[in-house]
């Protein structure tokens, strides 16, 4: 993460470091708005039903194959209430340190996605970068030594994404486990 890390999560920050870097970012966003490829502005909340941040993973499908990512996110954008985000990014792929991190998150329905980060690829041609802050859950936390403050980073590529949302009821106390498919 460039903007959003560990110290600004874990409040190691003063409010005046803090605000800086939601400022940086906000900046940094009109900088590259440009250059996105169409629905990648969206996922980093400039539309709310769309927003990752604090959203549960409730399917996930990886073909590398076809270099698709396939997600679908639980998430609960004030005023439109819970909803399902569908995320279908093409000619895509996850660089290997994140790619177990995503199985293990999308396992668990105590972890969540606390705050992504959009950003265009360095010397790429059209390239998105989705960075996703992710937090382990408490079963994951407990299985292996996570990260500092059982974060993540997962950082996703892709060259476009299609976005949808559909409503739903509120999940139950525990959001349910995620599907996870990785095709090879």
């Amino acid at each position: 993460m460039k903007f959003f890390t560990r110290d600004w999560f874990s409040g190691e920050l003063d409010d005046d470091a803090s605000a800086r870097v939601i400022a940086d970012y906000r900046r940094h966003l009109r900088r590259v708005s440009p250059f996105l490829p169409p629905g990648a502005r969206e996922l980093a909340g400039s539309v709310p039903r769309f927003a990752v941040h604090d959203s549960y993973f409730e399917s996930v499908t990886v073909d590398e194959l076809d270099r698709t990512v396939h997600l679908e996110l639980i998430n609960c954008p004030d005023p439109e209430g819970w909803g399902t985000l569908v995320a279908d990014f093409s000619d895509a792929g996850l660089p290997e340190p994140g790619r177990e991190d995503l199985v293990e998150l999308a396992s668990d329905p105590q972890s969540m996605i606390l705050h992504p980060e959009i950003d265009v690829v360095e010397g790429s041609k059209g390239m998105a970068e989705l960075r996703m802050l992710g937090f382990y859950g408490r079963r994951n936390r407990e299985r292996r030594p996570p990260a500092p403050f059982g974060l993540a980073v997962i950082v996703l590529r892709f060259a476009a994404v299609r976005l949808t949302w559909h409503p739903r009821s509120a999940p139950d106390d525990e959001p349910p486990r995620a599907q996870v498919l990785l095709r090879p």
